[in-house]
């Protein structure tokens, strides 16, 4: 699944996303673009993980 996020605020090494009105995650800022800023919108990619 492909969603549009927003970039809400990068706290030294992880970035705080937006993924709806109500719902954050943390991302490291190493799985990240080079240059990411606060306020960019992004195209996540969510897979489903089966062991």
């Amino acid at each position: 699944m492909k969603t549009k996020v927003v970039i809400d605020r990068i706290e030294e090494d992880f970035a705080v996303i937006e993924l709806d009105m109500d719902n954050y995650i943390n991302v490291p800022l190493k799985y990240l673009p080079a240059g990411v800023k606060e306020g960019q919108v992004l195209i996540l990619s969510i897979e489903e993980y089966h062991s």
